[in-house]
């Protein structure tokens, strides 16, 4: 006997958004320089280090403080939920503290989720349904950021969404410009053209004839 736990999490998708991003970075980074030339040169001095430095100040300026992480034996002990609604709720919902890393109030041990696993048991017992839960811990928090994921409508359909479609376009656009470019090259007679060489010059032949003289002395 085996038991399978499956967590679907549709903002992985991000993930594979961030997998593209990589893709066609790696892409652009693999041109040759005289492809990107052109941008380079209007990039003015220290521009990429005054960037970095500006991000820096303000992730530093924007970090919270966190609270620390409190467990008393009370809320320690996680009860056995009532009934399968809950027991789905406890999966679904994630704990507000702050501190315990966004876990489920059915694996947290702080007194906040405690509380909160309170009020499911609450609700539950006063007949309300799943989706009448949700929005109440929705309308309580001011946001969806207490669910472990976005509902699956509306503008969170969109969400997920707009990684594929920005991913597709991506490497739509990635592909046109290099065969614009590779197109561009062929045409200027850049390399990858079929130029035919000059033919070499009598002096030419002259000094390649010495060259080998002179190696042929030397071994």
């Amino acid at each position: 006997m085996a038991t399978i736990e499956a967590r679907i999490n549709p903002l992985i998708n991000w993930i594979w958004f961030g997998v593209g991003i990589m893709v066609i970075g790696t892409g652009i980074a693999l041109l040759p320089e005289r492809a990107l030339s052109f941008a380079a040169a209007r990039v003015p001095e220290n521009a990429v280090t005054t960037t970095l430095m500006l991000l820096l100040i303000v992730s530093i300026g924007s970090a919270r403080l966190r609270a620390q992480h409190i467990v008393t034996p009370e809320s320690s002990i996680i009860g056995a939920p009532r009934s399968d609604l809950e027991r789905e709720i406890h999966k679904e919902i994630i704990c507000m503290c702050g501190t315990c890393g966004r876990k489920l109030v059915g694996e947290c041990t702080c007194a906040t989720a405690a509380a909160m696993r309170n009020e499911i048991a609450a609700l539950t017992a006063n007949g309300k349904t799943r989706a009448e839960i949700i929005d109440y811990f929705v309308k309580k928090y001011g946001s969806q950021e207490v669910l472990g994921a976005p509902i699956d409508k509306g503008f969170n359909r969109l969400a997920w969404l707009f990684p594929y479609a920005v991913g597709a376009a991506g490497m739509v656009l990635a592909a046109a410009m290099a065969f614009r470019w590779s197109r561009r090259r062929a045409e200027d007679g850049g390399e990858g053209s079929h130029v035919a060489a000059p033919p070499p010059s009598a002096a030419a032949t002259d000094l390649e004839a010495r060259l080998d003289d002179e190696l042929r002395d030397l071994d």
